[in-house]
């Protein structure tokens, strides 16, 4: 007997062949293999007496990988013109509609958003939110009937949705925006065009076969949600052979388990929103600079409490005073009980408990957003160029993802962080091994001109260079860095 699994309300906690919509109106000739046994050949076309399609189905030969999903494209995205926007998708009667007005009454306190319905001939659902007050302006609630397909109107035609969804942005100038689409099986998924967050909603009553039976909706949304778990005793539906299947057919991407109308599990959707709206739209770039000023505290159980704990990141697990800078360093054993200290290096109080409020209200109000942008944008530019040499010095490895690395299906820009590392070939000897890049960091170290700390990325030794400083002059600062380079590549040619 398998072991009880506790779900809990943030729970710990996807594509098959195409089949029926099950909209029983389209009259088009279907000339791909139909997934139902009939007796005869299909070399006819079907005339079920209703509209056209007005789009063909495609036939796929795999469910698709969630790590291999399309991913959305930022490059040149201006958030004005159409915010962030989250696709809600799901077969008729999952609970979207539910999760949608849950999800409005949550963000719309903090959020600027408004929302699009989608229906076949109705505005049920847009007349559900209107009625339940997900909004406090009905006429942030907007509808589309698609009048076919519902997955045609969020993946082949998504005019009339950008055209709903860019109204309301012109309207209200919205932070998020949130799609929902008709009722569709498991082969129905948003396009990236129309999407930024893809979240996907199947429930229990349909059994828990549903994960296995896969789907892009399953396989390749950002999130699947399994909702109305407090019906699977009824239903016979087992949660940990859906959780079970689900991480097995989304290579563990997130799947959380809800029941939307109790509220269980609604946190974890919102938590998981918020993250990839900050991610997208520089949300939380305010959050990490490095001009916080000084926090002190006679007390070290203060310190303790605000402090990063232990779980601080790579650069920051260090807590020697002192640490040798050579073996022929000279030392003495009166100081050894002063290297086992906590550097005051390092007492701060990182992992994002920075009493920040104050600073980025006044930096706010002397540089205006034009201010921030341009401080941002001269950061990212000398990240950039620091990138650009060491990519073209042969003693060094760019580790910086890049959108154009061969195979990439990443889709970003780089901001302004650089991770490097001495390269893998071509670095002089000392370099090499497994305290290269150790070496090569404390050689930077000792120039006295630039000084940078150790990490480790995938696994290897790495170098990150930070660039976020508003004193950071382009010019200047590139001439120090640059000769430090130039420097530790001429000393280390063999």
């Amino acid at each position: 007997m398998s072991k009880p699994v506790t779900f809990i309300q943030a729970p710990v906690l996807t594509s098959a062949p195409p089949g029926n919509s099950g909209d029983s109106g389209h009259s088009h000739p279907h000339d791909h293999a139909h997934a139902h046994d009939h007796d005869h050949a299909h070399n006819h076309a079907h005339d079920h007496g209703a509209q056209e399609h007005g789009h063909t189905h495609e036939v796929m030969e795999h469910p698709g990988k969630f790590a291999e999903r399309d991913l959305p494209d930022y490059s040149g995205r201006d958030w004005k013109e159409r915010g962030f926007t989250i696709g809600i998708g799901g077969p008729v009667g999952s609970g979207k509609t539910a999760l949608t007005l849950a999800l409005c009454r949550i963000f719309r306190d903090t959020h600027n958003i408004a929302v699009v319905t989608n229906d076949i001939f109705t505005k049920e659902d847009q007349e559900f939110l209107i009625r339940n007050e997900a909004l406090a302006d009905k006429d942030r609630i907007r509808a589309i009937e698609t009048g076919g397909c519902p997955h045609a109107a969020i993946r082949e035609d998504i005019s009339a949705n950008i055209g709903a969804l860019e109204g309301l942005q012109a309207d209200y100038g919205c932070d998020m925006l949130f799609v929902e689409s008709g009722g569709d099986n498991l082969a129905a998924n948003y396009s990236r065009e129309l999407a930024d967050y893809i979240i996907y909603v199947i429930d229990v009553s349909g059994g828990d076969k549903i994960p296995r039976k896969g789907g892009p909706g399953i396989s390749q949304s950002d999130l699947l949600v399994v909702n109305k778990i407090d019906l699977a005793p009824y239903v016979g539906a087992s949660l940990e052979v859906m959780k079970r299947d689900a991480d097995k057919m989304r290579d563990y991407g997130p799947t959380l388990f809800t029941s939307v109308k109790l509220g269980q599990g609604v946190d974890g959707v919102v938590e998981l929103i918020k993250g990839a709206w900050k991610a997208a739209t520089g949300g939380n770039r305010l959050n990490i600079p490095y001009d916080c000023g000084i926090f002190f505290s006679r007390s070290s159980g203060l310190y303790e409490l605000l402090g990063p704990g232990q779980n601080s990141s790579a650069y920051l697990r260090s807590t020697q005073v002192s640490v040798p800078s050579s073996p022929t360093e000279t030392t003495t054993p009166l100081l050894d009980p002063y290297r086992t200290m906590t550097s005051p290096i390092f007492l701060d109080v990182e992992k994002y408990r920075r009493f920040r409020a104050l600073p980025v209200y006044t930096a706010l109000k002397s540089l205006g957003t034009s201010g921030y942008a341009e401080l941002f944008a001269s950061n990212i530019a000398f990240a950039h160029r620091v990138a650009s040499y060491l990519d073209s010095n042969p003693a060094f490895d760019v580790l910086t993802p890049s959108s154009r690395s061969p195979g990439s299906k990443l889709r970003f820009r780089q901001l302004n962080i650089v991770l490097f590392a001495p390269s893998m070939s071509k670095t002089p000897v000392r370099f090499r091994g497994e305290n290269g890049t150790d070496v090569l960091r404390q050689e930077i170290n000792n120039t006295g001109r630039m000084h940078c700390t150790g990490t480790k990325w995938k696994g290897r030794g790495a170098i990150p260079i930070a660039v976020s400083n508003w004193s950071t002059n382009e010019e200047r600062v590139w001439a120090i860095v640059r000769e430090v380079f130039d420097k530790v590549s001429e000393e280390a040619t063999e």
